[in-house]
């Protein structure tokens, strides 16, 4: 018994966990902790659809929403799904607001001698997602997030069979690249 006692003391809650504790009581200790767990992950998801300072902008507001309407999650689902539904509702609503995407600023970083083959790699994935139209890019991103077929769906508000079909081109696309360079 005392050591499930001292499990429980040192196991960190879930995200879900915290955010249904956030939504029921609105401690401002729990909000730190959800979003210490998935504030990163909300950022990197929105800075690969945009530029950093976008980005950052973004998951600010979406933080602020979360925060405002903490009293309209529901525990029916990933809370991490539910965050960046409304960061990418936010996004898309930029998009439509300004009628075009913003393009992605690049910004050369300093490079030691070490570490150039690996950003050369880096750069040509990075080329390579850019490359791929940003329906496909958008799911094969949220995927390798850890979302579920559903998830995504639930996400970008498409059929299954539609994130799919994505998934399969974006895939395909990729290695085709893949093969292409290496030959």
């Amino acid at each position: 018994m005392l050591t499930m006692a001292l499990k429980q003391w040192f196991s960190k809650p879930s995200a879900d966990q915290l955010m249904a504790d956030y939504a029921l009581h609105g401690h401002p200790d729990t909000l730190a902790q959800l979003y210490d767990s998935l504030a990163d992950d909300v950022y990197h998801y929105i800075a690969s659809q945009t530029d950093s300072q976008h980005a950052q902008d973004v998951a600010q507001r979406a933080w602020i929403k979360v925060i405002d309407k903490r009293q309209l999650y529901r525990q029916q689902g990933n809370v991490k799904a539910w965050i960046f539904r409304i960061a990418r509702n936010l996004m898309l609503d930029d998009f439509r607001a300004n009628k075009k995407f913003v393009d992605e600023l690049v910004s050369e970083p300093s490079i030691e001698p070490d570490y150039a083959s690996q950003l050369a790699d880096q750069l040509q994935f990075e080329d390579l997602m850019t490359a791929l139209p940003a329906s496909q890019r958008e799911a094969f991103i949220l995927q390798q997030e850890g979302f579920s077929l559903a998830e995504i769906a639930t996400i970008t508000e498409q059929p299954v069979e539609t994130i799919k079909s994505r998934l399969r081109y974006a895939r395909n696309r990729l290695k085709t690249a893949l093969e292409n360079t290496h030959d």
